[in-house]
């Protein structure tokens, strides 16, 4: 009985490694579920929020554009802090530091 018990588990094993779907399907089934395809065509995301900075709220823009294109817009106290990349090269304005362009 434990031989045809053994034999049984070994061939339903042997069975069940056949049929096993790699990451990559199961991933694949995913993406196509959820409709994650869509999102790769997007070229532009647009984040507004707030961030929370003793006990301030400061509201803020990040533009993220492909291909490495990034822009991010905090107000803080009346004033506009911007930093960005071009995708050569960042800079940021910073009116307390100085009016002008900083190089990142």
């Amino acid at each position: 009985m434990k031989k045809i018990f053994l034999l049984l588990a070994v061939s339903f094993f042997s069975i069940s490694l056949l049929h096993a779907q790699t990451l990559d399907d199961i991933l694949n089934k995913y993406y196509k579920a959820a409709g994650l395809n869509k999102l790769a065509s997007v070229k532009t995301v647009i984040i507004k929020g707030k961030a929370t900075q003793m006990n301030m709220e400061l509201p803020m823009v990040i533009k993220v554009k492909q291909p490495k294109k990034f822009r991010m817009e905090i107000e803080i106290q009346g004033q506009k802090m911007v930093s960005a990349f071009d995708g050569e090269k960042g800079w940021m304005i910073a009116p307390w530091i100085s009016p002008d362009p900083q190089d990142l």
